[in-house]
């Protein structure tokens, strides 16, 4: 079954949209690394590195997948509307670790040609494989900011 599953999702045309320099989620490192970076700058870097996305547009239209190397998320984002240069839109989406789901995410987002701007919240849960217990919430703001697919490709 499982292979099944890998050769259908392995067809779907699934195309390159952007990176996530600061990926919103899980949006642990803004909310817990930031503040320690002049006490142990090494830290921060590493975990600066990890939260780092690649997101993969889906043949389904709005839908992305999200992946790092902390996280993969589904994210579903709806346009707004259009102003000049800027595009602004809506997003919601389900977070993971190594595919365990451990919460959900929501916010706005604009895009200006090639940069594209996120603000929102993130819920997520502390479960992991070792613990898959979701007893333990916390309710983080998001920053994102990525390069990619202008939207002029639109």
């Amino acid at each position: 079954m499982w292979l099944t599953l890998l050769a259908t999702a392995w067809a779907l045309p699934v195309s390159f949209e952007r990176v996530d320099l600061v990926a919103e989620a899980p949006g642990t490192w803004l909310a817990d690394e930031v503040g320690m970076i002049g006490v142990y700058p090494t830290g921060p870097a590493l975990r600066f590195v990890s939260q780092i996305s690649a997101v993969w547009s889906l043949p389904v239209e709005g839908l992305t997948v999200q992946t790092s190397l902390t996280s993969q998320n589904l994210d579903y984002e709806g346009r707004l509307f259009d102003c000049g240069d800027f595009r602004f839109a809506w997003h919601w989406g389900l977070q993971t670790r190594l595919l365990l789901p451990t919460g959900w995410m929501f916010g706005l987002a604009a895009q200006w040609k090639v940069v594209r701007f996120g603000l929102g919240l993130s819920v997520i849960s502390g479960a992991s494989w070792d613990h898959p217990s979701w007893n333990h919430w916390r309710v983080l703001p998001t920053l994102g900011l990525g390069v990619g697919r202008s939207i002029a490709a639109d």
